[in-house]
């Protein structure tokens, strides 16, 4: 991918110089790495000394050619962009149980994973942190994003999407990712628009869809005293 002031033409003919030799291939079948449907909740405990727990959820999602995945960016940003966000304000400010909380959708040509860490307040465990951020959830789902959260997270996603095209290595990347995983750049003019469609509705749906726990696992850090030997 070539990106910034450079002489279109000049720029054509050194490319065919040396990648027009290489023989034409067959492109080979896309890769097969998706898992099974999820039946279960899976959950793990790492133990590490630490001065306190945190855990990390990871649901299912889809691809990042879903016609979902804007939803589950917006989704993101409802539940953590800002100290407005719905889990810093239950988990971090009313409930003062947690330290930090943080979301995200795992763009991805295969199927990946929309991600939730909290780190918890010092005396305060991961268990009540989960069951807070149960009730975040379910309550999004059941109802829906109000039209100031809707409105704050296309914005926020807007204007990440536009600062991320202020340097050459930015448009760049943006160039190289749509092409690699939507296989035709021009996907990349149409994210704005994708943003700005998406309703109140879509979020519920969508949360209703993906946050369901028996398609998630839970990895849990348990403190443990640092050892000697480990100093």
């Amino acid at each position: 991918m070539v990106a910034g002031d450079f002489d279109p033409a000049a720029t054509l003919t050194k490319i065919r110089e040396r990648f027009g030799p290489i023989p034409r291939q067959t492109p080979p079948a896309e890769p097969v790495d998706s898992e099974p449907e999820q039946q279960g909740e899976r959950r793990v405990d790492v133990h590490h000394p630490a001065e306190t727990e945190s855990f990390q959820v990871g649901y299912k999602a889809p691809s990042a050619k879903s016609a979902d995945a804007p939803v589950l960016d917006v989704l993101a940003k409802i539940l953590s962009g800002g100290e407005s966000s719905r889990l810093h304000q239950a988990l971090v400010y009313e409930l003062q149980i947690a330290l930090d909380a943080g979301a995200g959708f795992q763009n991805r040509i295969q199927p990946g994973l929309f991600e939730v860490s909290v780190e918890m307040r010092p005396g305060k465990s991961a268990s009540e942190g989960l069951a807070a951020l149960d009730s975040v959830l379910a309550q999004l789902a059941s109802e829906g994003p109000n039209p100031r959260e809707l409105a704050k997270a296309r914005n926020l996603l807007e204007a990440d999407f536009v600062k991320g095209l202020k340097t050459n290595n930015g448009v760049g990347l943006q160039l190289g990712y749509y092409e690699h995983v939507f296989g035709d750049y021009h996907e990349m003019f149409k994210v704005l628009d994708r943003y700005r469609a998406v309703k109140a509705e879509d979020c519920r749906r969508v949360a209703k869809q993906v946050f369901d726990a028996r398609r998630r696992t839970v990895a849990t850090l348990v403190p443990e005293a640092e050892t000697e030997a480990a100093k």
